[in-house]
């Protein structure tokens, strides 16, 4: 497996046809470039916030005004993550005109959509951990969302989340989620994606 991830992640030779631009316009790799700056600016960011509910807006606002290159690079996080998602999105939407999901590839059409909710999440919580007064109600919306799955939503809901977002133990499973494993899943994902591509063979261009 892992010989086979390095060879077809990295082959000898490709053809013209699969590196030109106007095959994939490079949404797949663009989505994951964001990614990692994403991820640079986010352990930046996580020397200096505090995930508190009640200290989490101030934490904001120091690094806006008062941590050196915080506004700087709070800015390079929201905006990336704004076009990570956008990305993806465009990136679901060639798929889908190109039938690059139709077979050998339908196991991979799914590792994409697992991304794409993985990239929704991440945007999502990340939208919470502001909490400001859209972050409160982001996140009693997106609580409330999963208490409405049948038969097991409140108990999903309290093991997910670990109960109201407004509580020390609640927020932190929000920032938890946010920090180590929305992004650590997305990496996974996205390996096994990229390997996959090469596997299956690229589409033809539109």
């Amino acid at each position: 497996m892992r010989k086979s991830f390095f060879r077809h992640l990295h082959p000898q030779r490709l053809s013209s046809q699969r590196v030109s631009f106007f095959n994939t316009f490079c949404l797949g790799g663009a989505a994951f470039f964001f990614f990692v700056i994403l991820t640079f600016t986010g352990i930046l960011l996580m020397f200096v916030f505090l995930p508190l509910p009640d200290r989490a807006a101030d934490s904001i606002t120091d690094i806006d005004s008062v941590v050196p290159f915080g506004r700087l690079f709070r800015s390079l996080h929201y905006w990336s993550g704004q076009a990570m998602l956008l990305c993806v999105l465009l990136h679901m939407t060639r798929v889908c005109v190109t039938g690059s999901y139709q077979p050998p590839r339908q196991l991979n059409w799914l590792v994409g959509l697992g991304l794409l909710c993985l990239t929704v999440a991440l945007d999502f919580s990340g939208y919470v951990l502001r909490w400001d007064l859209q972050g409160r109600l982001a996140a009693v919306v997106g609580t409330n969302l999963i208490k409405e799955i049948p038969l097991m939503g409140d108990a999903f809901a309290n093991a997910l989340l670990g109960g109201d977002p407004a509580q020390p133990g609640g927020f932190l499973h929000w920032y938890v989620w946010h920090c180590i494993v929305l992004p650590q899943g997305i990496a996974i994902l996205s390996l096994y994606h990229f390997w996959k591509i090469r596997k299956d063979g690229q589409v033809a261009p539109l």
